[in-house]
């Protein structure tokens, strides 16, 4: 049912985007690419229960549906900008690379989750801050995969605070 009202959500979008001429000049390239993102997402999902789970399309499937989320999102943006309805504030080079490679960290933070929790890689782990009772367990295994995400989490939230402080000053 969310799936089905996303796609008309989206149908709605592109049927906008498509009628009007200056969000077509602009939008129809993207727009055509999360058609084909949609699709390869239906695909996916339609996999995840033919495979019975199987960790790495469940994966995939969570990278494009997060993906065509963000597609959502610039294409939404876009659409107020050019309806005067939103109007960005100027942003430094350096603050907006900054805010690339944050957004790029907690994409990739994502998936580390999904595949965390896909391979019950959780249970390698029970307690915090420590693992089995280790600041720096060996990276192996399910032990590792939950680590990489621990730590990518400890990453991503420096990250997030940090821009957070760099837009505000």
């Amino acid at each position: 049912m969310v799936a089905g009202s996303v796609s008309t959500l989206f149908l709605v979008q592109l049927a906008i985007i498509l009628w009007h001429p200056v969000l077509r000049a602009r939008l129809v390239r993207p727009a055509l690419l999360a058609v084909c993102a949609l699709i390869g997402q239906i695909i996916l999902g339609a996999l995840t229960v033919l495979k019975m789970l199987q960790f790495e399309i469940v994966t995939m499937h969570l990278a494009t549906g997060t993906a065509l989320y963000a597609m959502f999102i610039v294409m939404m943006l876009v659409t107020l900008r050019e309806a005067g309805g939103w109007r960005p504030a100027p942003t430094p080079a350096p603050l907006r690379r900054f805010g690339v490679v944050t957004a790029v960290a907690v994409y990739a933070q994502i998936l580390l989750g999904g595949l965390v929790a896909t391979r019950y890689a959780s249970w390698a782990c029970p307690d915090w801050p420590t693992c089995q009772g280790m600041w720096f367990p060996p990276m192996v295994g399910f032990v590792g995969i939950h680590m990489t995400h621990r730590y990518g989490a400890y990453l991503v939230a420096l990250l997030v605070v940090g821009l957070g402080c760099a837009v505000w000053r």
